[in-house]
């Protein structure tokens, strides 16, 4: 089902950005429309499920960013895998650094005798 959808919704954007850079779009504005089109959906879902992609689909969408940075789509190769990890650790950093994160205060440990806090 996944695979199936990133596919059908991969072929449209690459038609849309494929007449976009046939009516001669730079690539620079090629490269911000492929990031708000394709690069932002991704990393706006990576967080939920990126650690639920099997191998197979894993490959598949690199082997489209891969495509899509050989067509001139994108300025830079981007590999779902560090997709991954940079959502992680922008995930990560808000729960650490934002107090009001509903989070935060689960990552320390209180100690009451020495008025530390230390991260668990």
């Amino acid at each position: 089902m996944l695979s199936t959808m990133c596919s059908t919704i991969g072929s449209q954007r690459c038609y849309l950005l494929k007449c976009l850079k046939a009516q001669g779009l730079p690539a620079k504005q090629l490269n911000a429309v492929f990031s708000a089109i394709v690069v932002s959906h991704i990393i706006y879902a990576l967080p939920a499920w990126g650690r639920f992609l099997s191998n197979d689909l894993i490959a598949k969408l690199d082997a489209f960013l891969k495509k899509a940075f050989r067509w001139g789509y994108s300025c830079d190769l981007r590999r779902l895998s560090v997709l991954l990890h940079e959502t992680d650790d922008h995930l990560f950093d808000k729960m650490v650094y934002n107090k009001d994160h509903c989070i935060h205060q689960l990552l320390y440990n209180n100690n009451n005798n020495n008025n530390k806090r230390t991260f668990i």
